[in-house]
This record gives structure tokens, C-alpha cells and sequence, in this order.
């Protein structure tokens, strides 16, 4: 049903496929900050495009884009993980910084 090819970068097509979920990988680790879910999500992601193409006969079920796909993924989530401490803490010294100043008064 599928081809059961290996990872390969060998091709343009190749490299397109490996960036193909990093933005979304990349930019939803930053916007949920749980970058394992987001790998997850993004294997689940391009199973589902590679069964789709292998159950409408529309393009050609690759084992390989599946696993660039996943790799392009994974890829990004993990260099969008350590952002997330740094973000993190510029908001907890924003936070602290809010918490210092004085409330003025209503009347």
C-alpha cells in the first residue's frame, strides 16, 4: 500500500518534505509550550497525510516523507524547547516587576 523507502535528504523533494512541519512544529511549541505534544502531533500529522494519499490514490504513500516529515518535526520542536526557558523567564521578571509596583488608589 505504502512505499517502504528509508530517510533520505538526497533530493529537493526530499528537503521540502523535511521542512514542510517545521513552522508548525517551531511556532506551536512557542504558542502551547509543550513541545513533546507537538511532536507527537506532528507524526500524527503526517501519518495522516501519507494514509490519506495511500487511501485516495492521490500522490504516492512514501514511508520516507512520513519520517522526513516527522524528523523536519521533531527537529523544530526541539529548537523551539529551550526558547521557552528563556521566554519564560523574561515573563517571570516581567510578572515580578508588575507585582512591585505600588496599586494607586481608586477614589
Amino acid at each position: 500500500m505504502c512505499l517502504h523507502d528509508q530517510f533520505s535528504l538526497q533530493g529537493g523533494l526530499q528537503v521540502l518534505n523535511l521542512l514542510m512541519l517545521m513552522p508548525f512544529a517551531f511556532f506551536g511549541t512557542l504558542a502551547t509550550r509543550r513541545p513533546i505534544t507537538l511532536m507527537v502531533a506532528s507524526a500524527f500529522l503526517s501519518a495522516g497525510i501519507e494514509l490519506t494519499q495511500a487511501w485516495t490514490g492521490l500522490g504516492v504513500c512514501q514511508k520516507q516523507d512520513f519520517l522526513n516529515n516527522a524528523f523536519g518535526a521533531i527537529i523544530a520542536a526541539a529548537v523551539a524547547w529551550p526558547l521557552l526557558s528563556v521566554l519564560g523567564h523574561n515573563r517571570a521578571a516581567r510578572d515580578h516587576q508588575q507585582v512591585r509596583r505600588p496599586l494607586e488608589r481608586v477614589s
